[in-house]
C-alpha cells in the first residue's frame, strides 16, 4: 500500500528539543531510583570444606554507583543435599560504614555436598549467593 506521508524521518521519537545534559540527566536518575544491591564475595576457587573453618569477607554495595550499603543485614544459612529452602543459621550480623562484614564460619561436618546460602538485606532490596560445600 502506498503512505502517502512515506516514511518517517531519521531519528523522529529518538531526537529532541532537549540539551544533551538534561538527557543525561534524566537518565542517572533513571538508573539510581532502580538502584540494588551486589554481594562482593569469595571467588570462585574459594570453597569452604565440611568440618573446618572458612574466612568469610563480604561487601554489600549498591549496583549502579558501587556505593558501600552501611547496616545491611547478612544472614548465612547451611542447607544439607537436598534441603530445598531450609537450613540451620550459621551467622547474623550486619554491614559497617564501609559496606564490609567479616566472620569465620564454623562450617558444620555433616554439611559435605551441601550448600552454604547468604542473605544480605538492605536499603535498595536484597541479594544472596550459595556456596558450595566439599
Amino acid at each position: 500500500k502506498y503512505d502517502e506521508e512515506g516514511p518517517p524521518l531519521f531519528g523522529s521519537g529518538i531526537i529532541s528539543a532537549r540539551d544533551l545534559d538534561d538527557v543525561v540527566l534524566e537518565f542517572i536518575e533513571g538508573q539510581l531510583t532502580g538502584e540494588g544491591l551486589e554481594l562482593v564475595g569469595p571467588g570462585e576457587d574459594e570453597r569452604p570444606c565440611a568440618g573446618a573453618p572458612f574466612p568469610l569477607e563480604l561487601t554489600i554495595r549498591t549496583n549502579v554507583r558501587g556505593a558501600p550499603v552501611a547496616g545491611a543485614s547478612v544472614v548465612v544459612t547451611a542447607q544439607q543435599p537436598g534441603d530445598a529452602g531450609r537450613g540451620r543459621q550459621i551467622f547474623q550480623g550486619a554491614t559497617d560504614d564501609t559496606g564490609r562484614i567479616a566472620t569465620i564460619l564454623m562450617v558444620p561436618a555433616d554439611l559435605g555436598g551441601g550448600s552454604i546460602y547468604i542473605e544480605a538485606k538492605g536499603e535498595g532490596g536484597m541479594v544472596d549467593a550459595t556456596l558450595e560445600v566439599v
